[in-house]
């Protein structure tokens, strides 16, 4: 399953993400930046990732294949 990932908050440290994607035992496939700060990531997984785990870490996601 592929996710794209964004904050719902405009900010975010950049070790939140990494921290993700750890959790999540997820692949990264890209990282969109603005200016110099994350804007998204693309993710994949094997398996869903719940979403308490999005709330978790105040992430927004959309299912992207």
């Amino acid at each position: 399953m592929r996710y794209k990932v964004w904050p719902k908050s405009r900010s975010c440290q950049s070790w939140k993400y990494v921290y993700f994607r750890e959790d999540a035992r997820a692949k990264l496939i890209d990282t969109i930046f603005h200016g110099r700060h994350v804007d998204h990531l693309i993710c994949e997984t094997d398996q869903a990732i719940p979403d308490d785990l999005f709330d978790q870490y105040d992430f927004e996601y959309e299912l992207i294949g």
